[in-house]
């Protein structure tokens, strides 16, 4: 199977995203993928996760907002920068 992280911000907009994450995991699986989901706890959680993590996976998505888009992002451009 493949391997996907799912980054989520728990505070980005209606707060929905927590509660939809049984089935974001669910569809993710459906197409062939084990999900580990990361909740941020704080700016710049999500750069560092993704900059961290990033060749453990084979995809990497995120849900939030601008900014966590943005900190995800910038943290796929720092290739092999933090291990």
């Amino acid at each position: 199977m493949k391997r996907c992280l799912l980054i989520i911000n728990p505070c980005a907009g209606k707060k929905t995203a927590v509660k939809n994450r049984t089935m974001m995991e669910s569809v993710l699986h459906e197409y062939g993928y084990v999900c580990t989901t990361v909740l941020t706890t704080g700016q710049g959680d999500a750069t560092r996760i993704a900059a961290a993590r990033q060749s453990d996976f084979d995809l990497i998505l995120c849900s939030g907002g601008d900014g966590t888009l943005n900190e995800v992002v910038a943290g796929l451009t720092q290739v092999n920068s933090i291990k």
